[in-house]
């Protein structure tokens, strides 16, 4: 059974890596964000785990960053192996996007997680732009069109 938590008592740090492409991979205990931005206003991240409130700056942070280099957001969020989330962590970052509504485009979306998923559903209910794909076939492809759409390289 996955539960969602609130923040724990004491506080963990969260590190991170840089990886070839700009890939940002933040790591704290149980869990593991990547985040990267394939083209100018798109924004994706990669979660595994049980996602800890420590994880909220780095990802409020990247987020800015993105938002900065770009009159629109889209942004692509894989949530499949979240097995649960801190509470402090959806707030803040629902926050967020929140500041960032008329720039906003959609939140793309791919999870089999059920927390992930009420989450989910819950943010729509606030933002109105998430767009819940059933495969990762769908999520790639709606990915590599945005991504084509927003470079002009098409891959066929």
């Amino acid at each position: 059974m996955t539960t969602v938590k609130t923040s724990a008592l004491i506080a963990t740090m969260a590190s991170m890596e840089l990886e070839p492409g700009g890939v940002e991979v933040w790591r704290s205990t149980g869990c593991e964000l990547r985040q990267w931005s394939p083209a100018a206003g798109v924004l994706c991240n990669r979660f595994v785990g049980d996602i800890a409130a420590d994880l909220t700056p780095a990802a409020l942070a990247f987020l800015r960053r993105v938002a900065d280099g770009a009159p629109h957001v889209i942004a692509f969020t894989d949530a499949e192996l979240v097995t649960s989330y801190d509470i402090v962590f959806r707030v803040r970052v629902m926050l967020g996007l929140q500041r960032l509504h008329d720039r906003l485009e959609e939140i793309h979306a791919f999870s089999r997680s059920n927390v992930a998923l009420t989450g989910m559903r819950a943010a729509n209910l606030v933002l109105g732009k998430i767009v819940a794909h059933a495969s990762r076939q769908s999520f790639e492809a709606a990915l590599a069109k945005v991504v084509a759409a927003r470079t002009g390289v098409c891959d066929g």
